[in-house]
């Protein structure tokens, strides 16, 4: 008979990650990602929930298409990515990188330009590229100074006597966005500059810098591309990666109907005999995520900039699309397809897709929901809240249940931490450093 420590109950990434790490920490864990349990103490069936419940599937000239609504852009320098480096998690995901944010503004396409390259490339004014470089210089120098360690191979030279002492006025005068554009004369551009860095209306310098500097090492991380990176293949193969990771390191998975009686788990005339079961509760919410197919013509792909990279990132002040060349996720060839993973409502995509002057040949809503887990009443059952909304919060939750277990004392990622300082979290929970990631171009 086999033997393990700990049973967890859930098909969700938080119950993967917690038997991964778990198991890497030694503790040997079984992830029962069954539909069906029979608690055989009392003779019932329990059909256990699924995390999620969503519609995938959707037809396209005639040929199937997959779509994921786990499917998110993330942050090149995100601890998303950090984990799959530090875990060797890259040999089972396709990352893909994404061109420069586009912004839909004034009813047109628009980039921010955000180096020297990009400002001689752009038809503004020689005061609004004064203004921003001014802009963006300064952010970096005082994003430095904020954020000990930031980019210092690349940190920008010493600025001028003008450029010292407009970094001074900010920092002395403690100004938020709104003043900083003001005094800069880049109102005008306010609407671009907060999408493009995920600012927030009076924001502190030092909340500004701390997304800029996020921003900066995630456009630099792969040779100075697009600020994203997106999962080829969307959110269900990071499930797939860590329930690979629970048999790396000696543990087990099992996705068919079993039994459960007196501390074993039979499951296909497999007997394991464990210690302890683990569940989580987690906090229920509902997402939708909404997939437009149009037909791929030289027109769409100059448009979207496709020809430069067959993944774009366009943000307005309602919605949020990812654009790609038809071959991702699985999508029928010929076709380019925007998938809208944060709006307020489908009239501002109508609202949209009209303004790019975009007709849809297919398209529909997926609804997205984690829904309440019915806790089976065991005996030594732990019983963990979780929050998992995005990645980040799954392994917050993951580390929580490790605390609560007493394997750990306090978290490894916390929040605050800068950049380097995460990196650094990061690679203290696995034994080796990942290997260098190819990134599909």
């Amino acid at each position: 008979m086999e033997q393990c420590e700990y049973l967890i109950i859930g098909d969700g990434l938080v119950e993967l990650m917690t038997g991964a790490f778990l198991n890497m920490l030694g503790h040997r864990t079984l992830v029962l990602k069954s539909r069906t349990i029979i608690h055989a103490d009392s003779k019932i069936p329990v059909a256990h929930k699924p995390n999620y419940d969503s519609s995938d599937q959707l037809s396209f000239n005639k040929q199937r298409a997959t779509f994921d609504p786990n499917q998110v852009p993330y942050y090149a320098s995100s601890l998303f990515v950090d984990i799959v480096f530090s875990a060797q998690l890259s040999h089972y995901l396709t990352l893909e990188k994404t061109g420069q944010v586009q912004i839909l503004s004034n009813n047109a396409l628009n980039s921010l330009p955000t180096d020297k390259q990009q400002l001689l490339q752009t038809q503004l004014s020689p005061i609004l590229k004064r203004n921003i470089l001014k802009f963006i210089m300064s952010l970096h120098q005082i994003t430095s100074l904020i954020q000990p360690g930031f980019l210092v191979s690349t940190k920008q030279q010493e600025g001028t006597v003008v450029l010292n002492q407009l970094e001074e006025t900010i920092l002395s005068e403690k100004m938020n966005l709104n003043q900083v554009l003001e005094k800069l004369q880049l109102t005008e551009l306010k609407e671009e500059i907060k999408l493009t860095f995920c600012f927030q209306e009076g924001e502190t310098i030092e909340q500004m810098a701390q997304k800029f500097g996020t921003y900066t090492a995630s456009k630099q991380k792969f040779d100075n591309c697009g600020c994203f990176i997106i999962n080829q293949y969307g959110g269900s193969d990071v499930h797939q990666c860590f329930e690979r990771l629970n048999f790396v390191y000696g543990g087990f998975v099992l996705t068919d109907d079993c039994t459960i009686e007196n501390k074993v788990c039979t499951c296909q005339g497999i007997n394991i005999e464990f210690k302890e079961i683990i569940q989580f509760e987690h906090q229920e919410y509902k997402k939708q995520y909404y997939l437009a197919v149009i037909e791929d013509t030289p027109e769409k792909r100059a448009q979207f900039n496709l020809e430069e990279s067959k993944n774009q990132i366009i943000l307005s002040d309602k919605c949020k699309c990812i654009v790609r060349l038809g071959a991702g996720q699985q999508l029928s060839k010929g076709c380019i397809s925007l998938e809208f993973y944060e709006y307020e409502n489908e009239q501002e995509i109508n609202k949209f897709m009209e303004t790019l002057n975009i007709t849809p040949a297919k398209h529909q809503t997926f609804s997205f929901a984690h829904t309440e887990n019915q806790i089976i009443p065991f005996e030594n059952n732990t019983v963990v809240k979780a929050v998992s909304t995005d990645f980040d919060t799954c392994l917050s939750s993951a580390e929580d249940c490790l605390i609560k277990l007493g394997i750990k004392t306090e978290k490894v990622i916390k929040e605050h931490m800068t950049i380097i300082e995460r990196q650094n979290a990061v690679d203290s929970m696995f034994s080796r450093r990942g290997q260098d990631v190819e990134i599909v171009e």
